[in-house]
């Protein structure tokens, strides 16, 4: 056995993983270890591993058409949004010379939508969700891992100043939108509220709803509202929790200028846009039972979503290692079957547009 393998066991999660998540066949497995094909395959017959069908071999191979390289000018739009992910909740590793993953884990169905849909939009390769269990001693126990691929050539354009990008971008008004729309999907909020509209009838509470955005990094969310200040020409208010050690952006939907600039942003995260819907048709407009009722709803369905999707991955913990990834299309589309037989709402499948 090679010296570079402590024991039997690393060299197992090594080949399991270079197989199963990295999608690597055996003479690249070979290549990456420095042995021989032979060498491989005698590993994967001594630990029982798992091999494709023809069918999953075709597959992959297929997917190889989205190793493309890096286009300044096709992909414009794609560096703003990948940027916006891995200065959010998105992060960025070199996983071999020529290869960039980036990746998450959440068990929202709705976040692994969004991830999805920008993955497909600009010819990346579709996402794949594994699921895994931090055990007892977190809060969110059962997540899905979710990742794609990029060509090592996208390096460069990734950013990691967060705010030399945003000084780049405050000159191109459609360039800060949908940066600033895709950070709000990924780890921001859309927050209904109610409020009393006016001092002198306190008992009478109307819509409310903001924009907000949090981070541990203060320069960044500062000058970032700073910015959306200047360039947008609206109200943006500031607020530190030390508790926490957050600074969040409040954006008041209430306020004319926010709500137009509201409308205009891009949203295609699904859960989000759910939110956005109500918004646009009942904000300043006074509370009732049936509003509060709907709101609730809202809030229902996405908790609903959210226990299934990790329903489905308890399940898939269960089966063989080589068995357990599933591609982001796969998982929503069960999520969406499961929930719509269980709660008879098929209404929720229009925010998703599979």
């Amino acid at each position: 056995m090679v010296k570079i393998f402590k024991d039997e066991q690393t060299l197992h999660e090594i080949l399991e993983r270079l197989y199963f998540e990295e999608g690597c066949s055996l003479h690249t497995i070979a290549k990456i270890l420095n042995v021989c094909y032979t060498t491989v395959w005698n590993w994967f017959k001594k630990f029982g591993i798992p091999r494709r069908s023809i069918g999953e071999a075709v597959s992959l191979a297929k997917s190889s058409i989205y190793d493309r390289p890096y286009d300044p000018i096709r992909d414009e739009n794609t560096i703003i949004e990948l940027n916006a992910l891995c200065h959010t909740d998105f992060s960025w590793t070199l996983i071999s010379a020529k290869k960039i993953r980036i990746y998450t884990s959440t068990a929202r169905v709705g976040q692994i939508y969004f991830f999805n849909k920008i993955a497909m939009e600009h010819d990346l390769m579709p996402v794949k969700c594994c699921p895994i269990d931090r055990g007892n001693h977190v809060l969110s126990r059962y997540e899905w891992y979710i990742y794609t691929h990029l060509d090592g050539t996208f390096k460069g354009a990734i950013e990691g100043d967060k705010i030399r990008y945003l000084e780049n971008l405050k000159d191109d008004k459609e360039a800060l939108l949908l940066y600033f729309t895709r950070i709000v999907e990924c780890d921001g909020w859309i927050e209904v509220r109610k409020m009393s509209y006016s001092k002198k009838v306190p008992y009478r509470k109307r819509i409310y709803a903001y924009i907000s955005f949090s981070q541990k990094d203060v320069q960044y969310v500062r000058r970032l509202a700073e910015i959306i200040n200047e360039v947008f020409n609206i109200p943006t208010i500031i607020r530190y929790y030390k508790k926490d050690d957050i600074t969040k952006l409040y954006l008041p939907i209430i306020d004319k200028h926010v709500a137009d600039l509201f409308r205009k942003m891009p949203i295609i995260h699904p859960e989000k846009n759910l939110i956005k819907d109500f918004v646009l048709s009942y904000i300043k407009r006074e509370v009732t039972e049936d509003l509060l009722s709907r709101i609730n709803n809202i809030k229902d369905v996405i908790h609903r979503l959210r226990d299934l999707s990790i329903q489905l991955l308890i399940e898939r913990r269960l089966l063989d290692k080589g068995k357990r990834v599933m591609s982001a299309d796969e998982l929503v589309r069960e999520v969406l079957r499961r929930y719509c037989e269980r709660f008879n709402d098929y209404n929720v499948e229009r925010y998703f547009r599979i």
